[in-house]
């Protein structure tokens, strides 16, 4: 079947218009979109393409987070149309798939649809994607209660780490240097400090005077690395028994990271990379939200058409007055 999607032509072009969208086969869903997230520093490199990020083929259709209705099953199904479910993307088009949340209507295996919490709206649903990855980063923090965490990069994925880390007990401190970030995460009552004028490390410690236990990097600049493993606390030469300090890489970063030894030493730094997430970090992120222990409404407000698709990307681009994420609206009937 024939359904609009947003397409990358090429570098910095983008684009909507119809693609053809495959009927299900056995096990797999057709859903049609409600609502698809952009993940902007995965989707913003890939538009930019620069060296290292691999495209496969042009045109594509991007993203990897969206969520919708279903309306029909192939053989073997047991979902009835009607059911909300996070899709994530489609598995079949006519075009390039980079990774292919854009789109009206997916094709999904069945296996990897995740059905909603009925107090879960579709549109809050759309950033499942984003926040199971920070999910997924926050079980190598080992967040509770008296762990320390400082959050840097308050973009849709730091925001997202931070407002688990605090669901989930820990005591947060999320840095950028942009007001309007700060002022998001202080909105949902967390702990949030500029870095512009002393500097992040200054800003970290002015909280935590003796350090924390955990760093989430989600900046995505390789160069502040050096700055940011001292704001962790150093383990004591005693017999004192603490574990050391972790380091959660949880950014989209385009350049190699390097760690300086003797600060990484004292700590006895882990240092640990977050790769995707699984689907039991989805189970997860999606419960938070039902029960209003995540909330990521605020991070939603910029709803764009599809045909506005130019238009999102280059609002997104701007660093200094980007909103936090875009929203594709696929729908505008009642539930959506």
């Amino acid at each position: 079947m024939k359904t609009r999607a947003v397409l990358v032509y090429g570098p910095d072009r983008t684009g909507c218009e119809e693609v053809e969208i495959p009927g299900p086969e056995a096990g797999e869903v057709l859903v049609r979109a409600a609502f698809s997230c952009v993940s902007p520093g995965t989707e913003l490199r890939c538009l930019t393409n620069p060296g290292g990020v691999c495209v496969s083929a042009y045109p594509y259709v991007g993203g990897y987070s969206m969520s919708g209705v279903v309306v029909a099953c192939g053989a073997g199904v047991d979902l009835k149309p009607g059911c909300r479910v996070f899709c994530g993307r489609t598995d079949r088009c006519s075009v390039a798939l980079q990774w292919g949340a854009h789109v009206g209507v997916a094709v999904r295996s069945a296996g990897e649809l995740l059905v909603l919490p009925d107090e879960v709206s579709l549109k809050d649903a759309s950033i499942g994607k984003l926040a199971a990855i920070a999910l997924h980063g926050s079980r190598f923090s080992k967040p509770e209660s008296g762990v320390r965490v400082a959050v840097v990069g308050l973009g849709p994925i730091g925001q997202l780490s931070a407002r688990i880390h605090a669901a989930l007990g820990a005591e947060v401190l999320g840095v950028d240097r942009l007001a309007s970030r700060v002022a998001a995460l202080r909105g949902v009552g967390i702990r949030a400090a500029a870095s512009d004028a002393v500097g992040i490390r200054d800003s970290i410690l002015s909280v935590f005077p003796d350090g924390v236990d955990v760093l989430v990097d989600a900046t995505g600049v390789p160069s502040i690395v050096p700055e940011l493993v001292t704001a962790v606390k150093p383990k004591p030469w005693n017999d004192t028994m603490v574990p050391g300090g972790r380091y959660v890489i949880q950014g989209s970063y385009a350049q190699n990271v390097g760690f300086p030894y003797d600060a990484a030493f004292q700590r006895e730094l882990s240092v640990w990379f977050s790769r995707d997430s699984q689907q039991d970090d989805l189970k997860d992120a999606m419960n938070l939200i039902a029960s209003g222990r995540l909330k990521v409404a605020d991070l939603l407000e910029n709803a764009y058409c599809p045909e506005n698709a130019t238009q999102a990307y280059s609002e997104l681009r701007n660093r200094e007055t980007a909103p936090m994420t875009a929203v594709f609206r696929w729908e505008n009937g009642a539930g959506f």
